[in-house]
């Protein structure tokens, strides 16, 4: 074990911006950016290619004790070369999966600590499925094509045959921190919610947002006129929804 609080943080992604959230957050934190061209992109979409790292760079990854990085970037590092972390005592994934690394062949139980970025992005990601679900059913893309086409209400029996929300359900497969939120914001409009998982739970145990919980995922997908999954990545939930599962019927 180390003392965390004296180590340098080492910064190694895709993602801008994260060396200077933490120098707000904790001006006298040592920080070490390492930037190579082997590994570029925006975080939602990058391309690695570990061949190519720089040999300052695999220094700087070999003596690193706390990582920050995305799972991906880590398990292709190591596949490439199990040696390329050799310090390393705590990785802090950037994102809130971090099944890129358990579906890797690393082997396992890992010799470091592996954290993930939990408990933030529900609200992100709430108002997005809700600001996807309010486009659809206002088509708002009908209604910009019209501007762009100078056409007044052209479009305008495509636009006002909306639904309102009240008269909706909205069907959360998996009701974590993630689906708890978006159920929460889909309440703030007034649509019923139903909410999927694997494990029973008791009345007094489902969260607020959430009107019906059930175990049976025809139940949740017969009920829904819209569904969001934010199921984690596991052999049991991958294809989940694959084959007849959305058919009518």
């Amino acid at each position: 074990l180390i003392t965390m609080s004296n180590q340098t943080v080492t910064i190694f992604t895709s993602i801008g911006g994260i060396a200077q959230s933490l120098r707000d957050a904790d001006p006298n934190l040592p920080i070490k950016v390492v930037e190579d061209d082997a590994l570029n992109g925006d975080g939602v979409t990058f391309h690695f290619d570990p061949s190519l790292l720089r040999q300052e760079t695999r220094l700087a990854l070999k003596q690193a004790k706390i990582l920050i990085s995305e799972p991906a970037v880590v398990a292709q590092l190591l596949e490439h070369d199990a040696s390329a972390l050799s310090s390393l005592c705590w990785c802090q994934s950037i994102y809130a999966g971090v099944d890129p690394i358990f579906n890797s062949s690393l082997t396992f139980p890992l010799s470091w600590k592996l954290t993930r970025f939990a408990g933030c992005l529900g609200p992100p990601i709430a108002e997005w499925c809700l600001g996807r679900i309010i486009a659809h059913e206002r088509n708002f893309m009908a209604s910009a094509e019209d501007q762009r086409s100078l056409s007044w209400a052209g479009s305008k029996d495509a636009i006002l045959g909306y639904r309102y929300l009240s008269s909706l359900t909205l069907a959360v497969l998996g009701c974590g921190d993630i689906g708890r939120c978006i159920a929460k914001l889909a309440k703030a409009f007034g649509m019923k919610t139903v909410g999927y998982g694997k494990t029973s739970r008791e009345p007094d145990e489902v969260q607020e947002g959430i009107d019906v919980y059930t175990t049976n995922l025809d139940q949740a997908l017969w009920e829904a006129d819209y569904i969001v999954s934010v199921l984690p990545s596991t052999p049991e939930t991958r294809g989940l929804l694959n084959g007849d599962a959305l058919r009518p019927g």
